[in-house]
């Protein structure tokens, strides 16, 4: 036989050791391949997130305007007047509770109503009149005044 060589076949650790490592790098790169290209896609659509993230930076709050109010329908201003008008009685028997359940109502069916100096009024004495120690005078707590010239303001501007 010549020399150097054996008539002994290869072990199938000489044959695994050269052959191996081209294919192992063959099916290497296209995976490294792809996470680069995948990570290079987020980075260009999520690079200011990121960038952010890396620097410490807090992440900007999206706030939404607030949507114009809604005009209260005829009845429920009609019926948020009606509620009013209760709520001013009970404030001026002093049922402090009753007057502010009713100007609470009357404000969910007519929010913009709530504006009326007469609404604010009877508001302030009825919480005066619950939190007696947060008005600062041991007195009895104020009247309302007379709500007759508020609902007819409320009445003209709701047509």
């Amino acid at each position: 036989m010549l020399a150097g060589m054996s008539a002994d076949p290869p072990s199938a650790k000489e044959k695994s050791g050269s052959a191996a490592a081209p294919r192992a790098r063959r099916t290497l790169w296209p995976a490294l391949v792809g996470v680069a290209a995948v990570l290079a896609v987020l980075f260009a659509w999520k690079h200011h997130a990121i960038a952010a993230w890396w620097s410490g930076e807090p992440r900007p709050q999206v706030t939404r305007a607030p949507a114009p109010p809604v005009p209260a329908p005829a009845w429920a201003i009609d019926h948020a007047n009606a509620l009013r008008q209760e709520g001013f009685t009970a404030c001026k028997q002093r049922l402090w509770a009753l007057c502010e359940d009713k100007l609470d109502a009357a404000s969910y069916l007519d929010p913009q109503g709530d504006a009326a100096e007469a609404v604010r009024l009877a508001r302030q004495a009825a919480y005066e009149g619950l939190h007696p120690d947060a008005s600062g005078s041991k007195e009895r707590a104020p009247s309302p005044p007379p709500p007759s010239a508020t609902a007819a303001r409320s009445r003209g501007s709701s047509g």
